[in-house]
């Protein structure tokens, strides 16, 4: 076996914390250093503007990607219904 996937689907998250990049750094941060991954390079984040169509998709929010020495660590965060989507190899 050569690793293990982590994959969260976690919802009624603070809206602040989900729209503030400096929430989503620590909390990278902290996932990197409970499970003693190092982190490769910077944090990388698109942000989904918020507008009619990514409101009504609920696609509104930050993706994230975070390359750690393995593989890597993703997010998707949508500000509409509060969700978090993890996927952490």
């Amino acid at each position: 076996m050569w690793g293990y996937i982590y994959i969260a689907d976690c919802g009624d998250c603070d809206h602040d914390k989900l729209h503030s990049l400096e929430n989503i750094q620590a909390l990278i941060d902290e996932l990197c250093e409970r499970t003693c991954m190092k982190k490769m390079g910077p944090l990388h984040s698109h942000y989904l503007e918020d507008n009619e169509y990514n409101k009504k998709h609920d696609i509104t929010g930050y993706s994230i990607c975070q390359f750690i020495q393995t593989s890597s660590i993703v997010l998707h965060l949508c500000e509409e219904s509060r969700s978090v989507y993890i996927n952490f190899f």
